[in-house]
Parts: C-alpha cells; structure tokens; sequence
C-alpha cells in the first residue's frame, strides 16, 4: 500500500530502530542497506492481507477503486483467508 520509499519509515513508527539494532539479524540492514530493500522483504507476510479489496495510489495515498467490500465482517474473503492460514 505505500511506496517503497516509505516503508521502512512507516515501520519505524511502531519498531523502534534503537531496539532492532540490538537484533543481530537487523545490524546489517540498517549498516548496508541494499537498494530496494525494506523491511518487507522479511516481515511482509505478517502485515500482508490475504485477499486486497482496494487499490491506492502508493505515492500520494489516494484510493483508486473499492470493490465495496468489508474486510472486518468475519466473513468476508480477506478474514476467512486469515482463519485457514492460522489453523
């Protein structure tokens, strides 16, 4: 949903880079970072949604299209792909 420049800020409002540091599988992201690379490309799975609804324009955070869907009922597609996954 945002773009790549933008997520590992993003991320570092809830992580704190003073504790990931101390993390020796985060020192080397955080002295050398590759281009391209984010926090994604090892935590994505954990915020990833199962089934996407809505399309954002990644730069300026615009809602593009809505299917209508809503993903908190419990039974919508993107809750029951999340409950097959945890079993």
């Amino acid at each position: 949903m945002s773009a790549q420049s933008q997520v590992n800020p993003f991320c570092m409002t809830c992580h704190e880079k003073a504790k990931l540091l101390k993390l020796d599988d985060h020192k080397d992201f955080f002295k050398d970072p590759q281009p391209g690379e984010t926090c994604n490309n090892c935590h994505g799975e954990k915020h990833r949604l199962a089934v996407r609804t809505r399309i954002w324009d990644k730069t300026t955070g615009k809602l593009l299209k809505d299917d209508g869907v809503r993903m908190m009922l419990k039974d919508s597609p993107a809750t029951e792909g999340a409950a097959q996954k945890s079993k």
